[in-house]
Order: C-alpha cells, then structure tokens, then sequence
C-alpha cells in the first residue's frame, strides 16, 4: 500500500506488511520532496497506477472570485522512480488516459475504450472545502486536460451540482 502525506514536504512512503490479521506495518521513505507547492490550498497530489508504474498527479487551480471556487487549470505528471528515490516528469500518456476524482484515480488504456481520449486527463470536481461555499454547491469544476496543448475541454454541458458528495467516476470492468 502506498500512502502521500503532503504537509509541509511530500512524503511518498510504502507501507508493507506480512500478509497476516494485524500486520506489522513499517513505512519506507520512498521520495522526499522539499517544495512550497505542499502548502498551497488551490493545489491536489493523486496517485495512480499506469501499465506497472506509480504516478504522482498534481492538479493545480486557481481561485474564482466570481463563484467563490476553484478553476483548474494545469496538470502535472511525474513517474516515481523507487530506485533512484526521485521523480521525472512526464508529458505523454501515449494511448493511456487517466481519470481523477474525490473517489481516486485509475488509468485505462483509452484504444480499448470507446469515446475516450487518449494522453487525456479526465478530471471532476473534488475541492470539497469549496462545496459549503459555492452557491448551490459544488461540480462545477470538470473536464478533460489534453497533455499535448495543455488545453482543457468541457465533457459535460451541464452544472452536476451537490452539496453532499463531488461527481464520481465509475469504472467498469473491462475483462
């Protein structure tokens, strides 16, 4: 299992254990990362599997004074390298396409997919601090992060606004 405390410093740690009713669990320092970018609200780190290798996705907004939300507008991919203890970053999905939301991140080969984007990073809106604030509650913050142009494009022509729970994705089985 896999754990990103971001605080004052990222910390990616794995956390391994035997496979018994109460494992031992001792955390491994996997990457240490010594930036101000832990510390901002309008940024949010997920971790995704991609064909073996773990992810680290940085989403990056910016406040709407007129809504009182946040806008995204930038994504950051980096590939965690366990055995140099670093990251790299990446700007190319290839054929893959990635799907992040409050209920987590997950990746699916998009030729395989009919109406999916590849080298795309479909996003929904999951700053839930904002949704008590937001006139009629969040949702309004979705869409699809072409990593080629870096443009963002609407999927969805409506408002899924809620004051309980942030859009989610669903992810059939594919087998």
């Amino acid at each position: 299992m896999l754990s990103f405390t971001p605080a004052k410093f990222g910390f990616l740690t794995d956390v391994a254990g035997p496979s018994i009713a109460q494992p031992i669990v001792k955390p491994h320092l996997l990457v240490f990362l010594r930036d101000d970018i832990f510390r901002q609200e309008s940024v949010q780190f997920y971790l995704v599997e991609l064909y073996g290798a773990l992810l680290l996705v940085t989403r990056f907004g910016h406040h709407n004074d007129e809504d009182y939300g946040y806008d995204t507008f930038k994504f950051k991919v980096s590939a965690l390298d366990v055995i140099k203890r670093e990251l790299r970053e990446i700007n190319n999905l290839g054929d893959s396409t990635i799907f992040l939301g409050r209920n987590g991140a997950s990746s699916v080969d998009s030729s395989k997919v009919t109406g999916v984007k590849p080298n795309h990073i479909y996003f929904t809106d999951d700053w839930v601090e904002e949704f008590d604030y937001v006139e009629g509650g969040g949702g309004r913050d979705m869409g699809a992060y072409n990593l080629e142009n870096e443009n963002i494009e609407s999927f969805y022509p409506g408002l899924s606004l809620c004051r309980i729970c942030p859009p989610t994705w669903v992810t059939p089985s594919f087998g």
